[in-house]
Formats: structure tokens, sequence, C-alpha cells
């Protein structure tokens, strides 16, 4: 038997997102913050996966991530 892995493994929703003009994805559910892509990226779609405590970007078409960004949750006052 094959050691466990050192990172555990994390529920994640993806979603099909596209980049804006600041190069950034917003995700609504954590109060509209953006998170930051390649300024290559800007309006095409990205595939993002949203975790608990994390945020990932990867290219639609190769997989390739693009980033991964600690996730901030915003609550509307």
């Amino acid at each position: 038997m094959a050691a466990l892995p050192a990172m555990l493994y994390e529920h994640g929703d993806w979603r099909m997102l596209v980049v804006d003009k600041a190069h950034c994805v917003r995700i609504a559910s954590d109060g509209g913050h953006q998170y930051s892509t390649p300024a290559d990226y800007i309006g095409k779609k990205v595939s993002v996966r949203i975790c608990r405590r994390q945020i990932e970007i990867y290219d639609q078409d190769t997989k390739v991530c693009l980033g991964t960004h600690q996730r901030v949750i915003r609550l509307a006052v």
C-alpha cells in the first residue's frame, strides 16, 4: 500500500467563468471578490474550482493551473 497524499482532498464546485478586463474572475458567492489570472486570458473562459479555503483557476483547454488563491468571503452588511 502506498502512503496517503500529504495534502487532503477537498470537495470543490466547478464553474466556467470569463476573465474580465482587469484579468480577474469574480465569484458572486464570495460577495463579488475578484481573483486574478494572467493578462493573456482577458475575455477567455477559464475553469474555476471553488473550495472551502481556496480558489483554483485552470485553462479551459489545456487544464493547466493558472493560479490558486486563498478564498476571501465578504459578507453583506
